[in-house]
């Protein structure tokens, strides 16, 4: 029996590996085309990401031009399209039996959809039966409640029966509002400052997906 009837993931660095392999290899091309001078690591990029993030990054950082930020989204866009990045251990079967159970699976991402439909089909032949992507614009994303509202319409449940999986705050603050339980999965740490507070404000820290396996069933 389900604990929790549908599960919304995050996509990127809570299911596959983005940052380190798609994320932060386009972000050096980016700077190789428009800021040369730059160089930054792996751990610097990832606490930018963190804390102020990536827009302000590019914006009051790297001070990119309304023009460059096209620039780099493209340099993004197609480095993405090449190099699909490598799922987290253990998800495959955790989603596997809670479809085989009855649960429902959704995405909430700030990603693109193409990429996270492929990523799905690649890894787990399966689609999501919603995703709540970028480009629904800003007030249908995380860290608004829209997305946890319309799967209530969608589905016939309440925030009750959804668990959030996130490990960024967008998505802790969508689940505090709608009333959602919230897991972070702290396998997917990049910085330890990070995995200390959000740890501290979730229902659940997750040390593999297998996790799972004893939060959403009843």
């Amino acid at each position: 029996m389900l604990k929790y009837k549908i599960l919304a993931l995050d996509h990127d660095d809570t299911v596959v590996k983005s940052t380190a392999e798609v994320h932060y290899p386009a972000f050096l091309e980016t700077l190789k085309a428009l800021r040369p001078e730059i160089s930054m690591s792996l751990e610097t990029f990832n606490e930018y990401c963190f804390s102020p993030g990536f827009f302000p990054l590019c914006r009051e950082i790297l001070k990119l031009t309304d023009k460059e930020m096209v620039i780099q989204d493209g340099i993004w866009k197609n480095y993405a399209r090449t190099h699909r990045p490598s799922c987290f251990s253990g998800w495959k079967s955790v989603l596997r039996d809670y479809r085989a159970n009855g649960g429902i699976v959704c995405v909430v991402s700030h990603s693109d959809r193409e990429f996270i439909l492929r990523d799905y089909e690649t890894n787990f032949g399966f689609a999501p039966l919603a995703i709540f992507d970028w480009s629904l614009g800003e007030e249908k994303c995380k860290p608004y409640p829209y997305p946890i509202e319309e799967m209530c319409r969608r589905f016939a449940v309440t925030p009750h029966d959804i668990l959030v999986v996130d490990d960024l705050t967008p998505g802790l603050k969508m689940a505090r509002t709608t009333g959602s339980s919230f897991a972070y999965p702290a396998y997917a740490n990049r910085l330890p400052e990070k995995a200390a507070l959000m740890s501290a404000q979730s229902d659940y820290t997750l040390n593999s997906p297998l996790a799972l396996n004893s939060i959403i069933y009843a």
